[in-house]
């Protein structure tokens, strides 16, 4: 009797393992369809899935009105914000050596630090506001590369945007990426950028202090 309860314990251990195995497998099996199933899913487009057609051609304006250079008004709000900043107070702003209009919308250059004019300071413009100068140490041939704010106000950068953006029109040539500059020698500023490369040609650009073109020529 004793024997006999034994046996159909053991029986009944083995028969619920095999149970246990049998869910464990089916288990497995299923959760390997559903990961098939996912991962053969096709990947949705994720503007497409949140914008409308109307509402995506207005995203591809907005992306082409922020090209900063072409902005007159965020320069000129650049400008002013440099301006009202307390080290300029009732002092010019005198440029040093070079000055960078990004089109993501960022401005470096340095300046002649105004409580000592043997210094030179980086400013850096982004998103909008002016960060904290960089102090650097003394600079060379400082006197000649020296230009005031007065003379080449931000808007001049807007001109030579145009018109770069005007004889690109005419060659029939699109060229977004255009980093637009001056470097000051001689207590001169000269706009960048000098040259324009197409697919076939190369072509020369001088501009006036101002912005305003010069000479555009086929090298």
């Amino acid at each position: 009797m004793i024997k006999r309860t034994l046996y159909l314990f053991i029986a009944a251990i083995l028969c619920t393992s095999c149970r246990e195995i049998s869910k464990s497998i089916t288990d497995t099996l299923q959760t390997n369809q559903e990961e098939k199933k996912e991962t053969n899913v096709p990947k949705s487009n994720t503007a497409n899935e949140f914008y409308s057609e109307d509402e995506l051609a207005e995203l591809g304006r907005s992306e082409q009105q922020r090209i900063f250079t072409a902005d007159k008004e965020a320069l000129q709000q650049a400008e002013n914000s440099l301006r009202q900043r307390s080290e300029f107070q009732g002092k010019p702003i005198v440029i040093f050596r070079n000055a960078h209009f990004y089109n993501d919308g960022r401005i470096i250059l340095t300046i002649q630090n105004p409580e000592n004019p043997e210094f030179i300071d980086s400013y850096h413009y982004k998103n909008g506001q002016w960060g904290e100068p960089v102090r650097t140490t003394k600079a060379d041939r400082v006197e000649e590369r020296l230009i005031s704010l007065d003379k080449v106000p931000f808007v001049n950068a807007n001109k030579v945007y145009e018109s770069i953006q005007q004889k690109l029109k005419e060659i029939d040539f699109e060229k977004p990426d255009i980093t637009v500059y001056f470097v000051i020698n001689k207590n001169k500023t000269r706009w960048y950028p000098g040259s324009i490369d197409t697919d076939r040609s190369r072509y020369s650009l001088e501009f006036n202090e101002d912005g305003t073109l010069i000479n555009f020529k086929k090298d």
